[in-house]
């Protein structure tokens, strides 16, 4: 998950603010992702 966390900030960091749509996007997917990773882990 530390991967992870450091991989969507790495590309918030790319696209910066003008690329808002895309970072809510990411910021849904990383909800969903670690939703299925506490899945997993269950």
């Amino acid at each position: 998950m530390e991967s992870w966390s450091s991989l969507t900030s790495s590309v918030r960091g790319m696209h910066g603010r003008s690329a808002r749509p895309f970072r809510d996007a990411v910021n849904t997917h990383d909800a969903i992702v670690r939703l299925s990773w506490l899945a997993q882990a269950m």
